[in-house]
């Protein structure tokens, strides 16, 4: 916005304002020009500061540690993020102790730290608690996928690692940009359905929380949440939530027993298609496959967009098998499709109040 204050056009301004009074020449290398030239190069940094400043102004994802300051104006702060916690269990001789801090590892690299000491009972037997070393959900894995330990205490024979859950990723910049404008744009007051969603969104591991009024009639919050790809969240997600809504909701609103996780409803689609010239067929069906996710993702988000009440939801919303077609139809390299079938079916598919569609299986065929 402040490109053309540089030095140079400053000086000249400032030169060009000399009266002829003032005796003064704007003659290049004169008094007035050696004296006004420092002062020029001061104030085209205090313009490039202002720049920076209208970051503050009109956040956006470009802005970096801007997003925070202009989010902390509103009471909104970063979301941490959580570490994954998996359980162990060691069968070795008895009295054999495996310290807190012992070190476990993946195949690829993530590392997890023994919380407390173990000491392995009589039978040889003992189980004790992981946990990942960073924040962040790459750490949530399946039993058995910690496999190995950096050093091996003389006593332990065998270990197993069940699965590991509850990692979470620091908040993106694009998720604290949208909490945000969701502050601006929609005011929250003593509780009503955007207060409820607010307090949600403050929880890590949720991206977006679907509020319905009276969902059990009178004086009751049904809250559904989901992660920040729009899929069902972890396990302790939940619970957190609960827990920090009932340290800000106003009395007498019964919430705890209606905050539930998303769950997912898989959406399988297979199709038969006639390709256009030199068409690749997994290129198409990677295509097809990334195209649908993108409008599942936007039929939950436009959910989510808007506060509902219980008739709302009796209804629920659906999946449009015409969507779909269009969707297949507008991906590059098909031309024509003969079938289409969407969880084995050629109609919209009905979605329930706490559920969201995700992609399962995509399989594209050529016309024979």
């Amino acid at each position: 916005m402040f490109e053309s204050r540089t030095r140079e056009h400053l000086k000249a301004e400032m030169l060009a304002e000399l009266s002829e009074a003032s005796g003064l020449t704007a003659m290049e290398g004169g008094f007035a020009d050696q004296c006004l030239g420092p002062m020029a190069v001061q104030l085209e940094r205090v313009y490039m500061s202002m720049d920076a400043l209208l970051g503050i102004l009109h956040v956006d994802e470009s802005c970096g540690g801007l997003i925070d300051v202009a989010a902390d104006n509103f009471g909104l702060t970063r979301k941490a993020g959580a570490v994954a916690t998996a359980e162990v269990t060691f069968s070795g001789e008895a009295g054999v102790t495996i310290p807190a801090g012992s070190i476990f590892a993946t195949s690829d690299g993530l590392q997890y730290d023994l919380a407390e000491d173990v000491v392995l009972d009589a039978q040889g037997a003992g189980g004790g608690i992981l946990t990942a070393q960073e924040a962040g959900g790459r750490y949530n894995v399946a039993a058995g996928v910690i496999d190995r330990m950096l050093v091996n205490p003389p006593g332990v024979t065998s270990f197993q690692v069940g699965a590991a859950a509850n990692g979470v990723d620091v908040e993106s910049d694009k998720a604290l940009v949208g909490r945000y404008y969701d502050r601006l744009q929609r005011p929250v007051t003593s509780g009503n359905a955007n207060h409820y969603r607010q307090w949600a969104l403050e929880v890590p591991g949720v991206g977006e929380a679907r509020v319905t009024s009276l969902v059990h009639g009178p004086g009751t919050v049904g809250i559904t949440l989901v992660d920040e790809a729009f899929g069902p969240v972890e396990p302790g997600v939940v619970e957190a939530v609960i827990d920090h809504i009932e340290e800000e909701r106003p009395v007498g609103i019964q919430v705890p027993p209606y905050v539930v996780s998303a769950t997912a409803l898989t959406v399988s689609v297979t199709a038969t298609v006639r390709p256009g010239p030199a068409a690749d067929i997994d290129a198409v069906q990677a295509a097809f496959r990334a195209a649908l996710e993108g409008y599942l993702v936007a039929l939950v988000r436009e959910q989510y967009a808007q506060t509902h009440d219980a008739a709302e939801e009796d209804r629920g919303y659906r999946l449009s098998y015409n969507r779909v077609a269009a969707t297949l139809m507008t991906t590059a390299g098909v031309v024509d499709y003969a079938t289409l079938t969407i969880n084995g079916g050629t109609e919209d598919v009905a979605i329930g109040r706490d559920e969201v569609p995700v992609v399962g299986e995509v399989a594209v065929t050529w016309i024979s």
